[in-house]
């Protein structure tokens, strides 16, 4: 009678040891916790912002080839740490580098998605200067459009100390205060300079009524932008063949 007792006692404890059958209810209580439900913490990034118009370039030298342009008050995210006076930072899923001169710490921020840099389709950059007035030697005599672009060659290219404006000359956009002359320091070896600049007034043309460029014995104009830059004669120097300077002449 006690065997009995004993195998019945066992085989009521193996039942209940034994693992749930699919479809009773047994197997229908206490659902398993999902692991996509857990979400990892945001990760904290440094952030920068850009305090006025300035260029993202492809590396750590005014020499290197821009990859777009941050508006002023526009943040990027740090991709490492600074090279002298350069920040790396993500730019358009790549690695770019800005003048730590045109940034401002913007602290931390939570990062839990790739940082996209807002800007509209082919969207210019504003032109208002970091720079302040008393800092910019401004040509004197021109008219507003031609100050403008002034600020914005001195804010974005602060290699730039010299600039030329009114002069009487009859028959010249410089005669009438609608031109700037963006002198080149060094500029047999600083031809690269140059041309950014150049290019970067004709991508900026609308917003700063720019009416057309001359640069190295090349012209962009408004009028003709279809055709790109076009080979001007030889005036016999570097002065007249716009090689030591960027004209830059207005509405």
């Amino acid at each position: 009678m006690q065997l009995r007792s004993s195998l019945a006692s066992l085989t009521l404890m193996a039942v209940a040891a034994a693992p749930a059958v699919l479809g009773t209810p047994q197997a229908q209580a206490a659902p398993v916790a999902s692991i996509a439900a857990t979400k990892a913490p945001a990760a904290k990034v440094a952030v920068y912002k850009a305090t006025g118009p300035v260029y993202v370039r492809t590396g750590a030298s005014t020499k290197t080839r821009p990859l777009g342009v941050l508006k002023k008050g526009q943040a990027v995210q740090t991709a490492g740490s600074a090279r002298g006076k350069w920040q790396p930072v993500k730019y358009k899923g790549r690695t770019g580098y800005v003048s730590l001169r045109y940034l401002s710490a913007a602290g931390k921020s939570t990062i839990t998605k790739m940082v996209t840099v807002k800007t509209k389709t082919a969207r210019r950059a504003s032109v208002t200067s970091s720079v302040r007035a008393s800092q910019v030697s401004m040509p004197r005599g021109v008219n507003g459009n031609a100050q403008r672009v002034a600020h914005a060659a001195r804010s974005n290219f602060p290699q730039i100390s010299s600039m030329g404006g009114y002069r009487a000359e009859y028959g010249s956009d410089h005669g009438t205060g609608r031109a700037v002359d963006v002198m080149i320091p060094n500029y047999r070896s600083n031809m690269a300079l140059g041309q950014q600049i150049a290019n970067y007034m004709r991508a900026n043309a609308k917003s700063l009524g720019i009416t057309y460029v001359i640069y190295n014995q090349k012209i962009w104009s408004v009028q003709r932008s279809g055709e790109g830059w076009r080979q001007m004669g030889n005036r016999g120097s570097d002065n007249a063949n716009h090689k030591n300077h960027v004209h830059v002449s207005v509405r």
